[in-house]
């Protein structure tokens, strides 16, 4: 996947947050106030609007899904995505439910929990089976997750080598031992070669 494909989750996550951000046009004044917090991008303000919005009204989507997007945006992925899975278990509608698992798809992918991202997309996409961001991203998730998987079966292989590598060493150093063993008992083995007297030893015993 090009860089600028990449970028693109990142953007595509963006605009779909700050979209919904308008969702809750029609609920009470503390989402209101949390909403327009949010568009100035004082997520903190935010978040303590939605946080109060839910306290009173639990069941609320807007309160839920928009409490979730200022997690997301403050980078604390793990309350953002229990907040996903609440807005999505909480929803009334499947528009709803569908953009709650799209963004838990979207938090688990920054968090390069890939497996979990590719359930959440697909979740999405029972609920709104013809939006092509989430195909997208789930096709994204589905090639980082095999990366990840061929990543991880390499370094097992290296780490394999290194813990076999001494064991290899030993199995030499006792092959060569064995080897020398052998030879030794080998030239042990053979009989004694008798001295040879040169010609010239032999003349003088001769003569003597």
């Amino acid at each position: 996947m090009k860089k600028n494909d990449t970028m693109r989750i990142v953007v595509v996550t963006f605009l779909l947050l700050m979209t919904f951000a308008g969702f809750a046009q029609n609920s009470n004044a503390i989402i209101k106030e949390g909403n327009d917090l949010y568009e100035q991008k004082d997520y903190k303000g935010a978040q303590q609007k939605y946080e109060q919005a839910v306290t009173e009204t639990p069941d609320s989507d807007a309160g839920n899904y928009n409490l979730g997007n200022t997690y997301y945006q403050q980078q604390e992925y793990d309350k953002a995505a229990s907040q996903y899975e609440r807005a999505a278990q909480a929803a009334s509608d499947p528009e709803t439910r569908a953009n709650a698992y799209h963004n838990l798809g979207n938090t688990y992918l920054q968090q390069k929990k890939y497996e979990e991202s590719i359930n959440a997309y697909k979740q999405s996409l029972r609920d709104k089976p013809t939006d092509d961001n989430t195909k997208y991203n789930l096709a994204y998730a589905q090639k980082m997750l095999k990366q990840q998987q061929q990543q991880q079966q390499q370094n097992q292989d290296k780490n394999q080598q290194k813990k076999e590598e001494p064991k290899k060493q030993d199995q030499q150093k006792q092959d060569q031992n064995q080897q020398k063993k052998e030879q030794q008992q080998k030239e042990q083995q053979q009989p004694a070669q008798p001295k040879e007297y040169s010609k010239k030893n032999l003349n003088a015993f001769y003569n003597h």
